[in-house]
């Protein structure tokens, strides 16, 4: 490496300045200086930030301006938003990241879906560093939690007996027996018929 004229003009001599002693990886150096003949050695990390367009700033302000945290938020395309806004990471990138579709992503947020495929789930939660319950509505979490041992037990807390139940809600015995086995996923308007009034 050779002196700089910057070097020379401020008076600094060329070996008290930081020097790259040894490169570690793309982002990480060790570097090096000899001040009075004592040498000294520190990392030096060099972090990458992602440029957003101002578009896509300006929504993210909107945004955050709206929600400054997550208390607030109840469905998941919200806390999906939210996560992805936090990270600073466009639909696509988010896409990419979890290998589905950007058409697919996209859907996600635009509450145009109810149920949200758990090992899709478990990789966003990856990518936005928090725990999958973070991005869970009431009705996903319903469906991650065990939807054949929740309602069994709802029902029993009502005292009722699988055809005493399903006459009270208006679905047949083998619909009932179906849910609580783990044979078939309730959609959501069964879920919001049955425990939409607890919440």
């Amino acid at each position: 490496m050779g002196v700089h004229g910057a070097d020379v003009e401020n008076g600094v001599p060329y070996k008290e300045k930081w020097r790259v002693f040894d490169r570690i990886s793309d982002f990480l150096y060790v570097m090096v200086r000899n001040v009075h003949d004592v040498v000294s050695h520190a990392p030096f990390f060099v972090h990458r930030f992602t440029f957003l367009c101002p578009h896509f700033l300006g929504d993210a302000e909107k945004y955050n301006k709206i929600c400054a945290d997550t208390s607030t938020l109840t469905t998941t395309p919200e806390k999906l938003r939210y996560h992805r806004y936090h990270k600073g990471l466009l639909q696509r990138e988010v896409a990419e990241a979890v290998g589905i579709d950007r058409t697919n992503y996209s859907a996600y947020e635009a509450d145009e879906r109810d149920y949200y495929p758990p090992e899709v789930l478990q990789r966003l939660a990856g990518l936005f560093g928090i725990d999958v319950s973070e991005l869970l509505d009431g009705y996903n979490a319903f469906l991650q939690d065990g939807q054949a041992a929740q309602l069994r037990a709802y029902r029993k807390s009502l005292g009722l007996m699988q055809s005493e139940f399903a006459a009270q809600y208006g679905y047949n015995l083998h619909q009932i027996k179906a849910w609580e086995q783990g044979r078939i996923r309730m959609l959501k308007k069964h879920w919001l018929r049955i425990f939409g009034a607890l919440g």
